[in-house]
Formats: C-alpha cells, sequence, structure tokens
C-alpha cells in the first residue's frame, strides 16, 4: 500500500502527491471524532433512559408501599365499624365479617385480624373465667404477671395454625406494641408499631413485621378530648403484617431489579433496619448502586425511610454493548470512509458506496424482523387487553387478552369504534376530558366501566398510547387495559362496611359526621339553615332485657325503617350506635311537622315474633348556625335538648335553648368537680336514726352521702348521685360509703346498743357493674370482726326485674352471709310478691309520695295500710319514710307500721352530732312518748 502511493506521488508530481495522503487521513480524524460524539451521546442516553425506569419504578414502590397501608387501615376501619355497628360482636360475627373480605386473594401481607379488648387489673381473673366458659379451658393471659392494663388477643382470624399462639397473648406487655396502643387511644386514628416479632412466628426463624392498630370505644361516647377518650376506650382491632409477606406483594418481578430498604426512622441504622430484600444492610447507604432514591412516608403516626437502590441485573439494561457497537462501528466507518476518499482518488467511489448501502439495508431488515418477533410475543401472550385503532379511531387489532375480558373475537369488532364497548355510566364530560388529554399529550390513564359481550359491566384499568406520523398527524393508538372488577368490589364492601351501619343499613356515625360537614359547608355558602335532630329510643333497653337482643336488633330495623319515612329522599338519617339516631333536616321549616311526624310513626306498635311491644321517641333539636356553627356543638346541643324531652315524660321532642346551654356547662363542671372530690375526700356521710315504733329504741340508722362543695357548699345527693352513676364513679362513691357506715356501726354497737345496724344504699348500676364488690364489702366486714347484721343493703325494686345470674347471686350472697335486705321506695316501681318471695326480703320503705298525704288523701292511707298488711303476712318488717308531723306518726302506729324516719324524729347528722343525739337521751324522750300514745 505504502509503496503505490508512493509510486502515485512519485508519477502524480510533487504538488498532487500530498493530496492523496492528507485527504482520506482529513476524513478518518473527522469520522473518528463524530464517533466519539455518538458513543458519549449514546452512552447519556442510555444512563438517563435507565435513570428514568429506576425513578419511576423507585417511585411505584412507594406508592404502592403507601397504598397498601391505607388499605390496611380501611380494613380496620370497616372492622370498627362493625364493633359500633352491634350491641355485642361474638366470635361468630368476627369470623364471618372476616371471610367477607378474601383478604388473602385481595390483600396479601396480612398474617391476621384481631380484636383485643381492654382489660383492667381488677377485670383480669373474671375476663379469663368468661373465657374459659366459652369452651377454652386452658386460657390464659401471657405472659405471666401483674399489670396496672392488659390487652389480651381475644379474636383473631385466621383462628388456626400460628395465629394460636397469639390467642392471649397481651401485647400491652411489650414496650412498643403498647406505645402503639396508647397512640392509638389519645389519637382516635390508626397506630403502627415499630418493628417487632411476631407471636406466630417460630422463635428460632422470627421474621420483622408490624401491627397497626385502631380504638375502638363505647357506643355513642364523647371522644373530644383525651381524657374522654381514655374514659371511653372498649379496646382496639388490629392487623398483623409480616413485612416481607407485605413487600413481596408490592415487588413482584421488580425485586430482582431494584433493592428496598425500609428504615422505621428518618435515618439510616442497622437498628432502624425494618425490611431488605436481598436480606443485607449496606451502611453506605447503596453499596455502589450506579441508581439510588430516598422517599420518607408518614405511616400511621411514624416516619419510614425507604432506600431503593439498583440492583445488578437492573443495572445489566444499560445497553454497553450497543455504545461498543457504535465505538467499533464508527471505528469501521471512519476506515472505510477514509478507505473510500482514497478509492473515490482511485476511481472506484460508486461501488463501494453501493457495496456499503446492501449492508446497511440487510442490518436493518434483521433488526426490524427482530423487533416483530418480540412485539408478537408480547401481543400474543400479555394478560392485559390491547386494542389497536388507526387514525379514525377505527379497531384494526386486539390480543387473546381483549378476547378473554370482553368476549368478543376480531371479527366482531374490527372496523368497529371502541364505544362499542361503552356502559353508558360515564356522562359526556367524562370523554370530553380524555380526548382532550389524548389530543394534547399524546397519553392518558384512569379507570373506566365498560360492558362485555355478554351485557355484563365491569371496572377496568385502562392505559391510552398515540404514535404520531413525521407530520404530526395521528398513526396509531394502542390501549391497554387491566380488569379490576372483583379489586372495585371488595373496595366497594370494605367502603360500605366503613361507612354504614351493618344493622339497619343507614349511614353510621362516620358517614354521619361527613354528611353533616358537607351540610355546614353547603348552608354557610348558601347562607341558609338547617336542624339536627337526635332521637332517641324510650323504653328499649326493656325490650333488650325481655325479649333478647334478637328481637331489639329487629326493632332497631324496624324504627330506621319508620323514621326514614318521615323524612325525604335529600335528608339524612343516621344510627350513631345502640338505639340513638340522628336526622339532618336541609330544610328546618318543616322540622316540627317531621318530628311529629317520627314520633307518631314510632309509638305504634311493633310486632316481634308472637310479642306486640310498644317504644316511643324523645327528640332534642338544634339549628344551624343559630345554636350552633360547628358540628360538635349541634350534636352537643341537640343531645342536650334531647334529655330535656325524655325529662318532659318521653314520646316529645324539645328544640336546644341558651338555658339548656348553661345547665349542660354547670353539669360539665360538676362532673369535673366530683373526680377531684374523691381525691379530696369532699365527700361526708350523715345518718338519720330509724325509730322502733313498738320500743321507741333507736337501734337503725341510714347512711347518707352528702357532698361538701369547697365553693357550692353542701351539693344535694339528687344533684350528684345519677350523674355519679352516669359516668362510672358511683361504685367508688358507694364503696366509701360502705367502708365508712361499717366504721360507724362498730362505733355505735360499742358506745349505744350491741345490735345497732346501719342501711346503705346500692344502686343498681353497683349491681350490675362486672366485678365482685359484694365479696369485697362481705370481706371488710370480716376484717372488722363485724356480723352481717349490722348492715342493711338498701335496693330499688326495678333491681328485682333483672333476671342476670350475677345480680342474683350478689343478693343470695348478701343474705347468707346475714347482710339485711331493704326494699327502698316501696310502691313507686315494679311491685310484685313473687319478687319479694324469691330474694328472702327483709325490710319494705314505703315511699314518701305515700307518707307525705296520709293525713289528707284517703287512697294513700289505704295503700300505706294495704303494703303494711300485707309485709307482715310475708314476714316483713315495714319502715316509713318522710313522716314530718305527729299525726302521720300516729296513723302509722294504728296501721301497725314497725320503723319510721323522717324529720319529726330527726334530720341526717353529721356522725359525731348522730352521737350526740343518743347520748342526750333522744331514744328514752321516744320511749316515753310511744308509751304514753299507748296508754
Amino acid at each position: 500500500m505504502a509503496m503505490s502511493l508512493k509510486g502515485l506521488s512519485n508519477t502524480a508530481g510533487a504538488g498532487r502527491a500530498p493530496i492523496v495522503l492528507w485527504l482520506p487521513l482529513l476524513v478518518l480524524c473527522t469520522a473518528l471524532l463524530m464517533t466519539y460524539a455518538l458513543w458519549r451521546e449514546s452512552q447519556d442516553r442510555g444512563f438517563k433512559e435507565l435513570q428514568s425506569n429506576f425513578s419511576n419504578s423507585a417511585s411505584d414502590a412507594v406508592i404502592l408501599v403507601q397504598q397498601r397501608i391505607q388499605s390496611y387501615e380501611q380494613i380496620l376501619k370497616a372492622l370498627r365499624g362493625l364493633f359500633l355497628s352491634s350491641n355485642a360482636v361474638d366470635r361468630n360475627e368476627f369470623k364471618t365479617f372476616y371471610a367477607s373480605l378474601d383478604l388473602v386473594r385481595n390483600f396479601p401481607g396480612i398474617q391476621g385480624l384481631a380484636f383485643v379488648p381492654l382489660v383492667r387489673s381488677a377485670q383480669k381473673d373474671q375476663h379469663i373465667a368468661a373465657i374459659r366458659r366459652e369452651g377454652f379451658a386452658a386460657y390464659d393471659i401471657r405472659p405471666p404477671g401483674q399489670r396496672d392494663i392488659y390487652a389480651p388477643v381475644l379474636f383473631i382470624e385466621p383462628f388456626s395454625g400460628r395465629n394460636l399462639r397469639a390467642f392471649g397473648f397481651d401485647i400491652a406487655s411489650e414496650t412498643r406494641r403498647r406505645e402503639a396502643l396508647e397512640r392509638a387511644r389519645d389519637t382516635n386514628s390508626a397506630a403502627i408499631t415499630a418493628r417487632v416479632e411476631l407471636v406466630q412466628d417460630d422463635e428460632h426463624a422470627p421474621q420483622a413485621g408490624f401491627l397497626i392498630l385502631l380504638p375502638v370505644y363505647q357506643h355513642g361516647a364523647a371522644l373530644a378530648s383525651v381524657e374522654e377518650r381514655r374514659a371511653n376506650l372498649v379496646g382496639w382491632v388490629d392487623a398483623v403484617i409480616r413485612i416481607e409477606d407485605l413487600m413481596q406483594g408490592v415487588l413482584g418481578n421488580e425485586a430482582h431489579n431494584i433493592d428496598i430498604e425500609i428504615f422505621d426512622s428518618d435515618k439510616f441504622s442497622n437498628q432502624a433496619l425494618l425490611y431488605d430484600n436481598d436480606k443485607l444492610y449496606r451502611g453506605d447507604g447503596g453499596g455502589g448502586s450506579k441508581f439510588q432514591a430516598t422517599h420518607q412516608l408518614q405511616v400511621a403516626g411514624r416516619t419510614w425511610t425507604l432506600l431503593i437502590s439498583s440492583r445488578t441485573g437492573f443495572e445489566k439494561r444499560l445497553d454497553a454493548h450497543k455504545a461498543q457497537l457504535i465505538a467499533m462501528t464508527g471505528v469501521f466507518v471512519s476506515l472505510l470512509l477514509a478507505l473510500m476518499t482514497w478509492i473515490l482518488m482511485r476511481g472506484r467511489v460508486q461501488s463501494l458506496r453501493a457495496a456499503q448501502a446492501l449492508q446497511q439495508e440487510l442490518d436493518a431488515r434483521k433488526e426490524a424482523e427482530e423487533s416483530l418477533r418480540t412485539a408478537a410475543l408480547i401481543y400474543e401472550n400479555s394478560s392485559e387487553g390491547m386494542l389497536v385503532t388507526d387514525a379514525q379511531n377505527h379497531i384494526l387489532a386486539i390480543n387473546p387478552a381483549f378476547t378473554r375480558i370482553t368476549g368478543y373475537t376480531l371479527d366482531e369488532v374490527k372496523g368497529k369504534n371502541p364505544n362499542i364497548l361503552s356502559s353508558g355510566r360515564h356522562d359526556p364530560d367524562f370523554y370530553e376530558v380524555m380526548w382532550h388529554e389524548l389530543n394534547h399529550t399524546g397519553r392518558w390513564q384512569g379507570e373506566v366501566w365498560d360492558r362485555r359481550k355478554t351485557g355484563e359491566i365491569h371496572a377496568k384499568h385502562l392505559t391510552i398510547n398515540t404514535s404520531h406520523n413525521e407530520d404530526g398527524t395521528v398513526f396509531r393508538r394502542v390501549a391497554l387495559f387491566v380488569d379490576i372488577s372483583d379489586k372495585k368490589e371488595t373496595e366497594e364492601i370494605i367502603w360500605h362496611q366503613a361507612n354504614y351501619d351493618e344493622l339497619t343499613q343507614l349511614p353510621n356515625r362516620s358517614m354521619f359526621l361527613d354528611r353533616l360537614a358537607q351540610e355546614i359547608k353547603l348552608a354557610q355558602r348558601n347562607n341558609n339553615q338547617f336542624a339536627l335532630l337526635f332521637l332517641d329510643l324510650d323504653l328499649f333497653k326493656e325490650v333488650n332485657d325481655t325479649l333478647g337482643h334478637q328481637h331489639g336488633d329487629e326493632l332497631l330495623i324496624e324504627a330506621a325503617n319508620r323514621i326514614k319515612s318521615c323524612v325525604r329522599d335529600t335528608d339524612t338519617v343516621a344510627r350513631l350506635g345502640g338505639d340513638e339516631f340522628t336526622v339532618i333536616l336541609s330544610e328546618s321549616a318543616s322540622v316540627e311537622r317531621v318530628a311529629e311526624s317520627i314520633l307518631a310513626a314510632l309509638a305504634a306498635p311493633y310486632t316481634l315474633g308472637e310479642a306486640v311491644t310498644y317504644v316511643s321517641g324523645s327528640i332534642g333539636i338544634t339549628l344551624f348556625p343559630r345554636d350552633a356553627k360547628d358540628a360538635e356543638g349541634l350534636l352537643k346541643n341537640a343531645d342536650q335538648a334531647m334529655y330535656v324531652a325524655k325529662n318532659m315524660g318521653r314520646n316529645s321532642y324539645s328544640y336546644f335553648t341558651s338555658a339548656l346551654q348553661a345547665a349542660a356547662m354547670s353539669r360539665l363542671h360538676l362532673i369535673s368537680d366530683m373526680r377531684d372530690a374523691i381525691k379530696q375526700n369532699q365527700f361526708i356521710v350523715h345518718y338519720q336514726p330509724i325509730i322502733n315504733l313498738v320500743t321507741g329504741q333507736i337501734n337503725k340508722a341510714e347512711a347518707l352521702v352528702r357532698w361538701q362543695h369547697p365553693k357550692r357548699g353542701l351539693v344535694s345527693p339528687a344533684d350528684f348521685i345519677p350523674i355519679a352513676e352516669e359516668i362510672g364513679l358511683i361504685s367508688k362513691i358507694g364503696d366509701w360509703v360502705f367502708h365508712e357506715a361499717a366504721q360507724q356501726a362498730k362505733r355505735l354497737r360499742t358506745l349505744h346498743h350491741p345490735e345497732f345496724q346501719i342501711s346503705v344504699n346500692k344502686s343498681p348500676k353497683q349491681f350490675r357493674e362486672r366485678g365482685a364488690s359484694h365479696k369485697t364489702w362481705l370481706a371488710y366486714l370480716e376484717q372488722m370482726q363485724l356480723p352481717g347484721n349490722s348492715i342493711a343493703i338498701e335496693i330499688t325494686e326495678g333491681l328485682l326485674l333483672n333476671t342476670a345470674t350475677d345480680v342474683t347471686e350478689k343478693l343470695h350472697a348478701y343474705r347468707a352471709a346475714g347482710v339485711a335486705i331493704a326494699i327502698d321506695d316501696f310502691g313507686t316501681g315494679y311491685s310484685s310478691l313473687a319478687y319479694l318471695k324469691r330474694f328472702d326480703i327483709d325490710y319494705l320503705k314505703i315511699d314518701r309520695s305515700f307518707v307525705r298525704d296520709i293525713e289528707t288523701d284517703a287512697n294513700d292511707l289505704a295503700l300505706s295500710r294495704a303494703i303494711i298488711v300485707m309485709a307482715h303476712a310475708l314476714g316483713l318488717k315495714v319502715i316509713a319514710e318522710g313522716v314530718e308531723s305527729e299525726r302521720q306518726l300516729d296513723l302509722l302506729i294504728e296501721a301497725g307500721c314497725d320503723y319510721a324516719q323522717g324529720y319529726y324524729f330527726a334530720k341526717p347528722i353529721a356522725p359525731d352530732q348522730f352521737e350526740a343525739l343518743l347520748q342526750n337521751g333522744a331514744e328514752q324522750q321516744w320511749q316515753q312518748r310511744l308509751a304514753a300514745k299507748k296508754t
């Protein structure tokens, strides 16, 4: 070659020889520079494309993790709705609810759903005994030990396999779980634990997991403050999650391409590592990966940091071979060009160009054939339905998945518009927005409801992409879609369970509050007013107690239907829980007519099985914006007005007034002060003597609690006892009064009479509370070395109607210990000889309402005499309350009454005054006066 060039140079002459050499060299250098530029551009473009793909994969993974956690929270809200809508959820209801979700298929990662009740230390033994009576003889709370509260797993589904290990496990016994329990309780929202080792896993191969918890409160309880939420907590519902199962559903096929490290913190550390799909924590934050992304998620009160790194499999997608091919090809072409330039000068440029063009055409044809084969494989085997249309939106091709999902073959749809699949569920605006986005961006993505060939409507996730000609006009459109009908159906079920009452199918408290907020915004925007009605069924508890909860549920369903029939479709009727309903009337002008219509509908008879029963309603009414400007204020006002309607005699309605608000505030302060009163020992006990009308002796007294308020002075029991019963303080007060009375009885037995007896009132609330307070009282008497007859328990007639086993057992336990039983206010309730005989009563106390008018009302005198005769016939003693005059005393003595108490003898007085009364000869005085009356 060199010899040829040299010869050419020699023959061409001195001026022309250099051209043969430097022109090919110039072409070669220029081509090599262009090759280098193309190689760098290919490298950069490949790297940017792969970086974009990695960012998309990382973002998709983060979104899927967030959506998965949100779906778990939605499931828990639905589960909590089950507890809010039912009087008492049992194990079968819980299992049925779990089965309806089909969690294994729809929500992988959930190890189980559970209900965890709040069990206080004093309730532990009773709780364990109750579960063992259900047939779980070996049940116990684990781990053992004395703690202030317990949160044992009571219900868990599936109730099999390794989930059985969690049954009875106290999740409050472990610090991380307990922190999440308390956070959920105080915030009334979902809370997630830090990483924990699940009880379900084998201890030799534990896996990382966590719990999502949601609090469950008492029906209709006030939850505005942390204190109220703590006081009204019933327990928690929780989902047990294994992090590897959760992430397996999130990553799918991407597990080989990207590595996800999840840290339960806003910082990276081995201690905070919650998950790593390659089981190796790389402290350098990626271990040398080419691509890396960091995302932080707020997950149910905790911060998760996701460190996502590319893996070798993903990085191999960087097409280094393409860049190398470009470099090699460029070098080759550069040399070829230089050669061609040299040959051109030698007269052979045309033949070389033809050979090069032919080779390029063959390479391009081969590449096109390979691309077509790859596209055909994807087209035929994809699980996504595919649809190709031309520029006029006529169908050109479909794939087998399209036929499988829609039922249409290519012959049936070819050449037609895709709108043959339209379901009719979308309005024109929906399609207008779709086409606007397609025409401007060339792409659209979203959910669509379409119709199959069979006519069945189904949901699908649809993506449409447009390809264009070189002039910018549409060439083809390709639509890809996936059938999501099952997912939409499950979401609909979960949404309905979370927002509707399972029993009545009315909106529950959650949806009611949402609609009330919308109604407030609408009224503010339009400057309108609306009415909120708060309705409570009168005497519903008696129906439950006498006919059973099944008939009680039937009555609630019928009552809900009757209320709905009295309002318009645009109004909202909701069930808050128990027998409480609310109604939002958008037009307040007709509120009284609607209220009267509801009361009339509810008062009609109910046929429950073979029984016919009656209930009525009490309605409280408040107006927006006159009475309140927010949802909380409206609910509080309507609730207060409802109680006024109840106090008016039921079956009526009452409007909220400012006086009610003042009374409510006063009551609220009284409740707050009452809690402090117990701690500061502001309660005192006064004693009223009970006179033996035969002997004149004073060897009995009634203990009456009083509240010495530091600012209000002496507060009447009539003002604070009902509130104490309502807020759950009556037992503490009652126990304190009993201890004071027992100590005073022992003192008086020593100072005055060895058989002295003090009566203590015990409310039905105290009897119905779970626990063994009667055993505590009897144990205290034994500790004081006092016999049972030193105390008499005064109960109301209504308690005798309670057929519950524990009430009967408590009464019999008192009688077996010698404690006397007295029926207080006899004649005002459900008087029955059968109950008197059944419970072995000692005393009947004639209500003061009969004694007050026996001087002037012959009927009251006759009733009092009849009670005395009846009691004596049954071997009972009679005590008359409220004796205030000598004439009343004379009539009672004539009727044969055994004992009397009242202001005529003495008012309730402090212990030291009572002892002084006895020491000053009061007993001798009454013995003399009664003896004089007999003579």
